[in-house]
């Protein structure tokens, strides 16, 4: 259902404190040994600023704590309901810096009558890098868009995009390639000036 499409759209841009989106073609990373398997993310995480739901953060059976799935629940206000969207992920450190590589979960996402799972037939990966203040807090943070395209255009990261739409760019590069960038992009805070604060729910 295009309800169910809007939904993740939403939810990735909550997450991303923005409307505009850079997600890769490629995953972070691909070998098992790099991922990541940290108590400190499982559990019920709130947005003190928006009450109308949660996220949920779980490992997956099978994958010795290193596959999470984040489940988000919001309130929709047309039906009244409740909404809910799966994302798989993994967590990768990388020069010292945590980042959680998320991607809609096909499998759990759609329907088998479901023509929306069209739009996400790219298996977009969406990037967020994440520190943990406290016991019960995560903040996250994401590349801005404009920023990082202009530093890619400046060739200050080595890195390669398509413009897919306004506001909508897709990197290119495979994980090592991509480890580089991220790696470089420590080099330039205002890639990371918007910041999301989550807390952990009893």
């Amino acid at each position: 259902m295009k309800k169910q499409l809007l939904v993740l759209v939403a939810v990735l841009s909550l997450l991303a404190s923005s409307c505009k989106v850079a997600g890769t073609l490629y995953p972070l990373s691909q070998e098992e040994n790099d991922f990541i398997f940290k108590k400190e993310l499982i559990g019920k995480w709130e947005d003190p600023k928006d009450r109308s739901g949660y996220y949920r953060v779980d490992t997956l059976k099978g994958k010795r704590g290193r596959h999470y799935q984040v489940e988000t629940v919001f309130g929709n206000k047309e039906t009244g309901s409740m909404d809910t969207s799966r994302f798989n992920a993994t967590l990768v450190s990388i020069s010292g810096w945590y980042y959680l590589d998320c991607w809609v979960d096909m499998e759990n996402q759609f329907s088998a009558t479901d023509k929306s799972y069209e739009d996400w037939l790219i298996a977009r990966h969406f990037i967020f890098r994440l520190s943990f203040p406290g016991a019960n807090s995560i903040e996250l943070s994401t590349p801005d868009p404009e920023e990082l395209v202009k530093l890619i255009d400046q060739k200050k990261i080595l890195l390669h995009y398509a413009k897919l739409k306004k506001d909508d760019y897709l990197i290119l590069d495979k994980p090592a390639v991509l480890q580089k960038g991220f790696t470089e992009s420590k080099k330039y805070p205002l890639l990371y000036k918007d910041k999301y604060i989550l807390h952990r729910s009893s």
